[in-house]
């Protein structure tokens, strides 16, 4: 979700045909109603359950991006919309981290907590770089198409542009 989706949500707003202050809008009122969810979150865990807070709350935020790719089939407008979707896909996604921590704390044994997280790290950064690249290269290509060239005529490395 971060390296195929969120990190591409200001270039989609763009696309979308958002001025340079909105964009910014997007990227900055979607995190503080997180922010402030993560106030919220403890309370709310508390009533269900921090496992199943969690799943909830992350089954609802992948949900997210179905509206989100629905805008992106009209391929114009709707960054209104655009901005109440990542405002709930932040909302669920940074309310999900004081439960999620505490659940972790109480499954992951003490002992093999730091080789655990470290191995977990390293396996969701190597699958976070290859979902940039992939979505850097279908954002590519969808423009490369969209102005009538072939993706790999029109691509080129920085230094050379």
């Amino acid at each position: 979700m971060l390296g195929f989706g969120e990190l591409y949500f200001p270039a989609f707003a763009l696309l979308l045909g958002a001025t340079s202050y909105k964009v910014g809008l997007l990227t900055t009122v979607p995190m503080l109603a997180g922010a402030a969810a993560q106030l919220l979150a403890p309370a709310a865990a508390r009533r269900v359950g921090n496992k199943r807070f969690v799943v909830a709350a992350a089954t609802l935020q992948a949900a997210t991006f179905v509206p989100i790719a629905a805008l992106a089939l009209r391929g114009h407008g709707g960054y209104e919309r655009l901005l109440a979707w990542v405002s709930l896909y932040w909302v669920l996604a940074l309310a999900i981290n004081p439960p999620w921590n505490a659940w972790m704390g109480r499954m992951i044994p003490p002992r093999v907590r730091s080789r655990f997280f470290g191995r977990r790290s390293a396996a969701i950064n190597a699958v976070l770089l290859a979902s940039i690249l992939s979505g850097g290269f279908l954002i590519h290509a969808a423009g490369a198409r969209r102005a009538g060239s072939s993706p790999s005529s029109s691509w080129r490395p920085a230094a050379a542009c």
